[in-house]
């Protein structure tokens, strides 16, 4: 799809980034944002996954990947978020889950869609938590790629590669971490408190409404988590953050 293109047809949905390491409960979590607020799942792991099954060149390199726990190119991961954003032009938004892994992700996707998006929500928790959640979902759904090896490779390439683009996030104020250690609901709770206090949000049954000197309907500024009204939600610093540092390497 031409830069142009895109950049025309997503130049208004709102657009959220959701990261974590696997097992960390974001796809769950999107799954009920979606459900609640009427917004596009675009789920990074299923697509690779449905790709990976097909008896295609492209797919068996994605299962080979995929198997070893490493990070599949930059060129397909782009193709395949920004095909599936514009076949559904009429979203009024988009969850993307597992995106971006890696910096220069980050930084092209901002140049073909000519945006940056209105959020990143970052789910936090130990490798313990990941690696017991993950094992536990590959069991239940038989992931192949969900076995002990494959996922702590997994998570040692997201430690490497995530840090830089959180600090990106960060410094542009779009950055809001959720320690995801604790009941489903009560992370849910969060996610919710994160979209409400996003700037024009007017409800589950609303489009948010971007003010003029804001077309992204950002809070610039401050935190997008609302710091004022929910002070719970306030960015951790790198160096507390339990996933980085409390057993991460």
């Amino acid at each position: 799809m031409a830069t142009s293109s895109a950049s025309h047809i997503l130049k208004s949905p709102l657009i959220i980034f959701v990261m974590g390491g696997p097992g960390c409960g974001k796809g769950t979590q999107c799954k009920n944002m979606a459900t609640k607020y009427g917004l596009c799942h675009v789920g990074l792991g299923q697509l690779l996954r449905q790709e990976a099954q097909r008896s295609t060149q492209r797919g068996r390199k994605i299962h080979d990947i995929m198997l070893q726990g490493l990070l599949v190119p930059m060129g397909i991961i782009l193709d395949m978020i920004s095909n599936a954003m514009l076949s559904r032009p009429e979203s009024r938004g988009f969850l993307i889950d597992g995106f971006p892994r890696e910096l220069r992700q980050a930084k092209e996707f901002e140049r073909i869609v000519g945006r940056v998006p209105d959020i990143v929500i970052m789910f936090d928790c130990s490798m313990d938590t990941m690696v017991r959640r993950a094992l536990r979902r590959g069991h239940v759904e038989r992931r192949a790629d969900d076995c002990e090896s494959a996922i702590r490779q997994r998570l040692e390439t997201y430690y490497t590669l995530c840090e830089p683009v959180l600090t990106f996030y960060q410094q542009k104020n779009l950055l809001c971490n959720i320690l995801a250690e604790e009941a489903p609901e009560n992370i849910f709770a969060k996610c919710c408190s994160v979209i409400e206090s996003l700037q024009g949000w007017e409800g589950p049954g609303a489009l948010p409404s971007p003010s003029s000197q804001n077309p992204h309907g950002v809070q610039k500024g401050r935190s997008a988590c609302g710091r004022a009204s929910h002070p719970a939600l306030e960015p951790v610093p790198f160096s507390n953050r339990p996933g980085f540092y409390a057993g991460a390497r």
